[in-house]
């Protein structure tokens, strides 16, 4: 008898702490493959598959500053004093109705940017220069090396190295891949690891 009078205590208060935590928003991520898009790219060569109810953008250097309301490429030069590498394109996947300006982070689950890369410059060269431009540069504390490539990742059958930034909102995870003199730098946020995964160099 007092063994289930505790068990039903321990229900009761375990209830109250479930119910009285802090919820967040769950994040629109993908869910299904089953009905899909395909984005391709024919100048730089790669394609991925995302979910229907998603929309593959383009964005811009000037249009992300725009967003993101900082001017990346001006600042980097300014505190690094030298230029961040040479964009050549972003392309990013949203839900269809998402507002960036009121959800710039949590509702984009996939972001490429492509650079060029004449030296054909390794991920871990790369990141020693330029960080992760645009999205994480700077960091000359402790956090630099904790977010330094050097997880393993393949993308398209071709080993690379990756890092997570645990001490992000939504722990982006970053890969860095040299290909064809250019460099593809990944964002990956919830719910887009089966985006990744489709992804292709063709």
């Amino acid at each position: 008898m007092l063994l289930k009078a505790v068990l039903i205590l321990v229900v009761i208060l375990g209830g109250f702490w479930y119910f009285s935590q802090p919820k967040q928003a769950p994040l629109s991520s993908p869910k299904s493959f089953k009905t899909d898009s395909t984005y391709e790219d024919s100048k730089l060569k790669f394609s991925f598959r995302y979910p229907e109810d998603f929309e593959a953008v383009f964005e811009s250097e000037e249009e992300y500053s725009k967003r993101t309301k900082t001017q990346y490429r001006k600042n980097f030069k300014y505190y690094v004093t030298y230029e961040p590498p040479k964009f050549v394109k972003g392309v990013l996947v949203k839900p269809k109705n998402a507002d960036l300006t009121e959800d710039q982070f949590q509702a984009v689950p996939f972001m490429l940017w492509v650079f060029e890369n004449p030296e054909k410059t390794e991920a871990q060269k790369w990141y020693k220069d330029f960080w992760y431009y645009p999205f994480f540069w700077g960091v000359y504390d402790i956090r630099k090396s904790q977010i330094e490539p050097s997880l393993d990742a393949t993308i398209s059958g071709q080993l690379t190295k990756s890092a997570i930034v645990s001490y992000s909102p939504g722990k982006p995870k970053l890969i860095l891949i040299p290909k064809d003199g250019r460099m593809f730098l990944f964002k990956i946020m919830e719910g887009g690891d089966k985006i990744i995964e489709s992804f292709k160099f063709n």
